[in-house]
């Protein structure tokens, strides 16, 4: 049965099986994929690499003439799980090494001596940065290691 809109324009009522019919026919018989419902998978999105980050504090202080402790405890974890190095710079670094045995165990290469600083402004305060690598990215962290008398 036909009905007379508004405007002039006919409107016919189809009965839904012929409705379902004149889609198949068209080629609209299937809901259009919609994702996580069987339709197509979403295309895969790579995160990008992020650098390590920090979770050791930013400092210290040891005794002068100990040599048997580490004067830093340096700990960075990569987000990535990517393996983490370190390395050692800044205007004090040669006086330093750094261990790779999963923390970077920073020590004085020699003990330092309080009334014979040898750090580069002699203040007793040595001056590190420690690098963190993990998959070519670099993170810093200004280390302040005082010597105490």
């Amino acid at each position: 049965m036909a009905r007379v809109l508004g405007d002039g324009m006919r409107f016919l009522r189809v009965a839904a099986p012929l409705a379902a019919a004149f889609l198949a026919g068209c080629g609209e018989d299937a809901p259009s994929p919609v994702i996580g419902q069987g339709g197509n998978p979403p295309p895969a999105v790579s995160q990008p690499n992020r650098a390590p980050v920090f979770s050791s504090g930013g400092g210290s202080s040891v005794n002068e003439n100990d040599s048997n402790i580490g004067a830093y405890f340096a700990l960075a974890r990569d987000p990535d799980g990517d393996s983490v190095t370190y390395a050692l710079a800044g205007p004090d670094a040669a006086l330093f090494e750094v261990n790779q045995l999963g923390l970077g165990v920073v020590n004085f290469i020699a003990p330092p001596d309080f009334e014979l600083p040898n750090d580069a402004d002699r203040d007793n305060v040595y001056e590190i940065d420690i690098v963190a690598t993990g998959d070519d990215l670099q993170r810093t962290q200004r280390l302040p290691i005082a010597v105490n008398d």
